[in-house]
C-alpha cells in the first residue's frame, strides 16, 4: 500500500477540506447548537494546527509522523465480526452493557444493552443526539480545554461514540466500551474521532471500562475524548485501556467533579507507535476526590505519553495519583502530571508519585511531576524514580533456586501491579492483570 504524505504546512488545509466535505453528513448536523460547536472547534484547529514540541505540554512527544499522512475517516462501514469474535477483546465480559465501534463507528449487533439498570440510558452520539437532543446539547462540549487543537479536532469530526446517563440514585452497573481499529489496508489510512460522554447524576455509580484496540499492526490515526460530568457524591470507577500497535492515539479525558464525588481512574497503555493520554480532572466541590494509577509498557519502538493534571478548586479535596513506567527494547515512556491548588483550596490533600524500570540499554523513560500551589493549609507532595531491576532482589530470587528469566518476570510483574492491585472490580482486576503480564512478557524478550 503506497500511503500519501503530506507536507507539513498542507495538514491544516487537509483536515480543513475533510471538515467542509463532511460537515453536512455527520450525526446533528440539522442541529444548529452542533453545527456551531463543530465548526468553532474546527476554526481553532486551524489557527495552530498540530501541536509541537515547543509546545511545553507536548515537550516530549512530537506528532510530525502523524502530520505527514493523509489519513481520512472509513467510507462504508465493514465490520466482518460477529460476538464471538469480541471474547479476546473483552475485559469485562459480563458486563451490564457494551457499546462497540468499529473504526470509530457504532456497530449494533455487537452491543448488549438489555440488562441496562431502571435510571440508566447508554447509546451511539448519532443515536441520542436523536433521542436526547437536549440532555446532549446541555453537557457536550462543556469540559474539554478550549485551547488544545487535539481536543478541538476531536469536536470537529466527532460522528460517533458513547453516551451514558445514570440519573440521581442510580447504579449504572458495569457499562464497557470497545473501540476497535481494523483498517489494516484502508486507503487512505483510517482517522477516526470518536467522541464519549459519560454523565453521573447526584450520588449515582457506575463502573466503566473503555479499550482502545488494534486488530494487528495498523497504520491508523485514531483521536477519541471523552467528558466526565460527576454530580454530588456520584462515583465513577474509570479504566482505560490502550493497545495498537504501529498506530497513532492522542486521547482526551476531561472530567469535573462536585461535592463530595468520587473518581477512581485507571489508565493503562501497552503499546502503540505514538499514544498519547491527557486526563484532567476539576475538584470543583468540596470534599471531591480522586484516585488516578497509571501504567505504561512500551517495547520495541514505542512511544507511550501519559499527561495528567489534577485541579483542586474547593476546600477539603483529595487526591493521589499513582503512575508506573515499564519500557524494554528502543520504546520510550513519558510522564507529566500536574497538581494545581488553587487559591481558596484550603485543606488539599494531594500525593503524586511516579516510577519508572527500564529493562534495556536503550530504553528512555522521561518524567516530570509539578506541583503549582496557591493556598497556604495543604497537604501536598510529589516525586519520581528511574532505575533498573533490582540486582539484590534478582540475586535473592535466584538464591533461592528461582532461574533469572523466571526472577526477572516476578519482579517486573509486582513492579506493574502496584499500579492495578487498586482496581476495585476482582473481575475486571484479574483481566487485567492477564492482559498485564501477556505484554510483560513480550518487553522481557526485548529487554
Amino acid at each position: 500500500m503506497t500511503t500519501q504524505q503530506l507536507d507539513t504546512p498542507t495538514a491544516i488545509d487537509h483536515y480543513g477540506r475533510l471538515f467542509d466535505q463532511l460537515a453536512d453528513r455527520l450525526p446533528g448536523a440539522a442541529l444548529p447548537w452542533l453545527t456551531e460547536l463543530r465548526a468553532t472547534a474546527m476554526a481553532r484547529f486551524a489557527a495552530t494546527g498540530f501541536p509541537t514540541t515547543r509546545d511545553e505540554a507536548w515537550h516530549y512527544t512530537s506528532l510530525a509522523p502523524v502530520e505527514r499522512v493523509a489519513f481520512a475517516p472509513p467510507g462504508a462501514q465493514c465490520i466482518g465480526l460477529d460476538g464471538d469474535d469480541l471474547a479476546p477483546y473483552l475485559l469485562a465480559p459480563e458486563a451490564d452493557a457494551r457499546l462497540v465501534f468499529v473504526n470509530g463507528r457504532l456497530a449494533p449487533s455487537l452491543c448488549h444493552l438489555s440488562s441496562l439498570s431502571a435510571g440508566v440510558r447508554a447509546a451511539g452520539l448519532a443515536e441520542a443526539v436523536e433521542q436526547w437532543p437536549e440532555a446532549v446539547a446541555r453537557h457536550l462540549g462543556r469540559l474539554l480545554p478550549a485551547d488544545d487543537p487535539i481536543a478541538a479536532l476531536n469536536t470537529a469530526f466527532a460522528g460517533d461514540g458513547a453516551l451514558l446517563f445514570v440519573e440521581a440514585g442510580a447504579d449504572g452497573g458495569t457499562i464497557e466500551l470497545l473501540f476497535l481499529t481494523t483498517a489494516a489496508t484502508t486507503t487512505p489510512p483510517l482517522f477516526a474521532a470518536p467522541r464519549n460522554l459519560l454523565v453521573l447524576g447526584a450520588n449515582s455509580r457506575a463502573t466503566v471500562v473503555e479499550s482502545h484496540l488494534a486488530l494487528g499492526t495498523t497504520t491508523a490515526f485514531s483521536d477519541p475524548a471523552t467528558e466526565i460530568d460527576l454530580g454530588d457524591g456520584a462515583r465513577l470507577d474509570y479504566l482505560r485501556l490502550v493497545h495498537e500497535p504501529g498506530a497513532f492515539h492522542t486521547g482526551t479525558v476531561a472530567a469535573t467533579q462536585t461535592r463530595d464525588s468520587r473518581l477512581h481512574a485507571h489508565l493503562l497503555a501497552l503499546g502503540g507507535r505514538i499514544c498519547r493520554t491527557d486526563l484532567a480532572t476539576r475538584l470543583a466541590g468540596p470534599g471531591a476526590e480522586a484516585r488516578l494509577a497509571g501504567l505504561a509498557l512500551a517495547g520495541g519502538r514505542d512511544h507511550l505519553d501519559l499527561t495528567t493534571r489534577i485541579d483542586h478548586a474547593a476546600v477539603a479535596t483529595r487526591s493521589r495519583e499513582q503512575v508506573r513506567q515499564i519500557v524494554a527494547g528502543r520504546g520510550r515512556g513519558c510522564f507529566s502530571g500536574l497538581v494545581h491548588v488553587h487559591p481558596g483550596a484550603q485543606q488539599t490533600d494531594a500525593r503524586l508519585a511516579n516510577a519508572n524500570l527500564l529493562l534495556s540499554d536503550r530504553a528512555e523513560a522521561d518524567t516530570r511531576p509539578q506541583l503549582l500551589i496557591y493556598a497556604d493549609d495543604v497537604k501536598c507532595s510529589h516525586g519520581a524514580t528511574v532505575g533498573r531491576l533490582d540486582d539484590e532482589a534478582l540475586f535473592y530470587l535466584r538464591a533461592r533456586g528461582v532461574d533469572e528469566q523466571e526472577a526477572r518476570q516476578l519482579l517486573t510483574t509486582a513492579f506493574a501491579a502496584e499500579a492495578t492491585t487498586t482496581i476495585a472490580d476482582p473481575a475486571l482486576r484479574r483481566a487485567v492483570g492477564e492482559r498485564t503480564t501477556a505484554r510483560l512478557v513480550e518487553l522481557l524478550a526485548e529487554g
